[in-house]
């Protein structure tokens, strides 16, 4: 990190996305339908779902950094400047794709599949991650079913924060706050192996027409949102090691940080094993906690290492600018682009070319113009309210942690 400027997150936000991307497009081939030729290129595209984890990763990461450096600096963050940030970055973004996504299914699925309302409202309030019924608010664009879980970590983090400084107000301070902060990525895996023994795995469920609902079924609830943020929580334990080491670049300092970030990762998950394992819990998905934890520690050493500044060239901050608008329209247009395609008579290889170059080509014009345009200047309009005469509650990490109005 030099001048303020965080190495590495651009290259894992844009390698996140184009994975999550290349995986859509691998799934949307039907096995019956895929070019001999690059097989097996497809069936590793596959792997792309494992961005996902990438994603809350990097979020942990890049949001907890100024929780950190208040709790280290025995000041306070404004929980209104979070929570506006927040909300103007993802939620003018996400509600149009979503709503422009409801009108599409209702085009093209013939019949009108239950709950479509509840799933649309859930999906527009980001409350639609605890409930397997609303898991995916729409069909045709099933990655938006991330973003409830996205906003669900964003409102654990600052808990998190609250409850151990109120817990251990005298100790989490310094290195032993980062220790500590097991304790949320604990209780995390906790509420995971909780919740799907109490809820369950829904075995009957109504068909509708799409196939969504299985989908669900086989998900929920192991996908929770207690197991994402175990994944954020990751994240943010490297931002804390980070702010810790920041001013110094000695080797011992590196390594202490990457001993208690795998502290801090694996004896969580080891207690969740020896609790849960037994009884035949699932873990959280996306190679939990492997994948999240090479990932944080990826961030926190791009930080310390020279060569980290290559990894975001123009092109990687570029992808990493939009990726957002790529992420969240990307499937629906492959399903577009493959239902165009379907009434061609082309042969599989010219007809996957086709659906790569009009998927790349039509996402990319749709996020820059979604970016430039409309995330952007929503992003600026809202850093009008952040400061200002207001009434805003600040989290107060000066001595005691006191929540007050100002």
């Amino acid at each position: 990190m030099v001048g303020g400027k965080l190495y590495g997150a651009n290259f894992i936000r844009a390698a996140a996305c184009l994975a999550v991307f290349a995986h859509h497009i691998s799934t949307a081939v039907m096995p019956s339908f895929r070019p001999s030729t690059i097989h097996t290129v497809l069936e590793l595209a596959e792997l792309g779902k494992f961005g996902v984890s990438l994603f809350f990763v990097l979020s942990g990461f890049l949001l907890g950094i100024p929780f950190w450096r208040a709790l280290d600096a025995g000041t306070t963050v404004s929980i209104r400047t979070y929570t506006l940030r927040r909300m103007a970055r993802i939620a003018p973004a996400a509600w149009v794709c979503l709503l422009v996504s409801f009108f599409i299914d209702a085009m093209f699925i013939e019949i009108a599949p239950p709950h479509r309302l509840i799933r649309l409202v859930t999906g527009l309030l980001f409350i639609s991650d605890w409930h397997w019924v609303t898991l995916f608010p729409v069909w045709f664009n099933g990655p938006l079913w991330s973003i409830s879980f996205e906003v669900s970590s964003y409102l654990m983090m600052p808990i998190c924060f609250v409850a151990l400084h109120r817990l251990f107000p005298t100790y989490f301070t310094g290195w032993i706050a980062r220790c500590v902060w097991a304790l949320a990525i604990f209780a995390a895996l906790l509420a995971h192996g909780i919740m799907i023994s109490v809820i369950g795995v829904p075995i009957v469920t109504p068909s509708d027409g799409t196939g969504s609902f299985n989908v669900a079924k086989l998900w929920f609830p192991v996908y929770n949102p207690f197991g994402f943020f175990a994944m954020f929580g990751i994240g943010t334990l490297s931002a804390g090691i980070h702010i810790i080491t920041v001013k110094t670049k000695s080797s011992i300092s590196t390594w202490i940080g990457v001993c208690v970030l795998a502290f801090g990762t694996l004896m969580p998950y080891a207690i969740y094993t020896m609790t849960f394992g037994a009884g035949g819990l699932p873990k959280p998905p996306f190679a939990f906690p492997m994948l999240p934890l090479a990932a944080a520690v990826f961030l926190f050493l791009c930080q310390r290492f020279y060569v980290a500044r290559r990894l975001d060239g123009p092109l990687i901050a570029f992808i990493a600018r939009i990726s957002f608008g790529i992420y969240i329209w990307h499937a629906l247009v492959i399903q577009l682009a493959m239902k165009l395609l379907g009434v061609m008579n082309i042969g599989p290889l010219l007809a996957f070319i086709s659906l790569m170059l009009l998927s790349i080509t039509i996402t990319g014009i749709i996020a820059t113009i979604s970016y430039r345009y409309f995330e952007e200047p929503v992003i600026k309009w809202a850093r009008r309210f952040e400061r200002g005469g207001q009434s805003h509650l600040d989290i107060n990490f000066a001595g005691a942690l006191a929540v007050s109005t100002k």
